[in-house]
């Protein structure tokens, strides 16, 4: 019987053994295949050299990065010089793809398009996305009416002051966390919200500097910006690109931020565009670093 016994166990551990082996070996197939998908060629750096040509996605009408110039009818703007200067370095044409903030994401993913040249480096992005080192720290603060002396979170957080945001953004995640008591409203886009404060619905809205230093450029009696500093709420921003195992395409992205930054190149191109949108040096509040 004791035989019969050590048999039967011998038998059954053989079988878990096999079963385990069978699902390991499941489990890597799944991940290769996953793997596979992501990055088809193993390496978009050279896939990108053998295509003879970068795809950037472009949200045109987004200054300083995307313009389209009035007088040419071309895209102008610093990603577009930065853009211009990679595929110069890889020896290939860049095309630039029509595309918004949100659309960039899914065309990354999608294959679409091979890089995106400014995204909010974002937790929750990267699990979809990867991003390069960043090249651009810029505070958060807010558009305040005319009539609205506010300058902290202080003064914001109070059940009377009205302040708006583009819902899901790092705008709404500040407001709620640092003025809980204030009287908050949620918009779909920017524009709405810029809309809403425009029209007197709202006494200030959150914004990052950039998009809020052009948006008065556009609208001159929309309000002024301030830069909240208590606490000083800043967020880096770099190149985004698809998630893949293979990290040439990232690492080279790497090095080129590090040494266009190093040499003042990005900053250079950053403050060329903000001139070419009306927007002089002196109006870049110094938190602003590129």
């Amino acid at each position: 019987m004791l035989e019969q016994s050590t048999l039967t166990n011998r038998r059954a551990f053989g079988k878990l053994l096999i079963g385990s082996g069978m699902a390991v070996a499941a489990a890597a197939a799944s991940q290769s295949q996953s793997l596979a998908q992501t990055s088809p060629s193993g390496s978009r750096l050279k896939t990108i050299k053998d295509r003879g040509v970068l795809r950037v996605a472009a949200p045109v009408g987004e200054p300083p990065y995307f313009m389209k110039d009035l007088k040419s009818g071309e895209i102008v703007g610093a990603c577009v010089e930065m853009a211009k200067d990679i595929a110069s370095i890889l020896k290939v044409e860049v095309e630039f793809v029509d595309s918004t903030w949100g659309q960039q994401i899914i065309q990354l993913q999608t294959d679409k398009v091979d890089l995106g040249m400014v995204s909010t480096v974002d937790p929750g992005r990267a699990l979809s996305v990867s991003f390069s080192v960043p090249y651009l720290q810029q505070p958060l603060g807010i558009v305040a009416r005319p009539n609205f002396s506010g300058a902290t979170w202080a003064d914001i957080n109070k059940p009377e002051v009205r302040v708006g945001f583009d819902i899901g953004s790092s705008h709404e995640a500040a407001v709620r966390q640092n003025a809980p008591n204030a009287t908050s409203t949620g918009f779909t886009t920017r524009d709405e919200v810029l809309l809403a404060l425009q029209a007197g619905r709202l006494d200030c809205a959150a914004f990052l500097t950039i998009p809020a230093l052009t948006a008065i450029k556009k609208v001159p009696n929309l309000g002024r910006f301030v830069v909240i500093n208590d606490p000083l709420v800043t967020l880096p921003a770099g190149l985004v690109i698809p998630k893949e195992e293979n990290r040439e395409w990232r690492d080279f992205l790497d090095v080129w931020v590090y040494s266009n930054t190093a040499s003042k190149k990005i900053g250079a191109w950053m403050r060329a565009a903000f001139a070419h949108s009306g927007i002089a040096e002196a109006d870049i509040p110094s938190e602003v670093h590129f």
